[in-house]
Parts: structure tokens; sequence; C-alpha cells
């Protein structure tokens, strides 16, 4: 598996970073809760500490959060810790370009200890029609001790 794409930061020990992952929607009409976001086999101690959800801003021209070495609250206030349920229709093939839905994914991510912390996808935990699922996300994210400008020796390629 690859990750879709690889978030690098250079992040110490203890200290929180959040961000924005990926927008999501549903494939048919309805809601989806999100119950959880997790690492799915995390190394070097990287963990999720929180996540939120906000509306789509790219249809409206507004800017995304951007990434920070804050707690998620801090870094915009337009989202909700927890998240809301997701009840933005995907758009069908073709309309991509055109579409003006989906709820954006924040998180705010640390690792317990200096060194590189790593994950090759997210894990999303959801309810929807009383039942429980996973959506596996190939979202590679890398937390090393670098400065921002070098590169994190990531330990996956393209396998």
């Amino acid at each position: 598996m690859s990750p879709v794409g690889i978030e690098e930061f250079s992040v110490a020990a203890g200290q929180p970073w959040s961000f924005l992952t990926v927008i999501l929607c549903v494939s048919d009409p309805g809601s989806v809760t999100i119950d959880s976001v997790a690492m799915d086999q995390p190394t070097g101690g990287l963990r999720i500490d929180a996540f939120a959800t906000a509306p789509n801003p790219f249809p409206t021209g507004e800017s995304p959060m951007g990434a920070g070495p804050v707690l998620l609250p801090d870094l915009n206030e337009g989202y909700v810790l927890g998240g809301e349920p997701v009840t933005s229709v995907c758009p069908k093939p073709g309309e991509e370009q055109s579409w003006t839905g989906g709820t954006m994914l924040a998180i705010q991510v640390s690792k317990r200890s200096a060194g590189m912390a790593f994950s090759r996808a997210l894990n999303v935990t959801y309810e929807t029609d009383g039942s429980q699922r996973v959506l596996s996300i190939p979202f590679g994210i890398a937390l090393c001790d670098r400065p921002q400008e070098s590169p994190c020796p990531i330990p996956f390629g393209s396998d």
C-alpha cells in the first residue's frame, strides 16, 4: 500500500502539531458520524490527540487552516472538535471540479519520544445506519526531529 500523500513535519516529542488531512463525503444520501480517527500501525509513539471537522472551504474561496505547532482548537476556531456528522454526497465522476460539498478532516498529532514517528494511513471509525465501520485512508504522516527544510527519512516507499 502506498500513501496518497505523506505529510512530513519536524516536531519535538510531546509537542502538538495540527493540520488538515482530507475532504470527506458520503457515497449515498445520509449521515455518517465519526467515532474516532487513529493511525494505522503507528511507530515511534505517533498518535492522534484530537480530530475535528468543518465545511470544505475551497468552494467559497476561503483558505484552509494550514498547519502548526498548536492545539487543534487554536489553529482554526471554525473546526468542531470530535466532528459533526458528514452529510455531503460525493461528486459523480466528471463533476469533481464543480463540486461544492465535502467536510474537511483536521487532526492534532504528537509523538511520545525523540526520533522518527510515522504511519502509512489513517483509520476513520464511523457509524452509519446503526452499524460501525472503518475507512482506511492511505495518508502517510511522518514526524521527525530534523529542521523543517530537511525532509524526514521516510522509512517506507512506493511498495
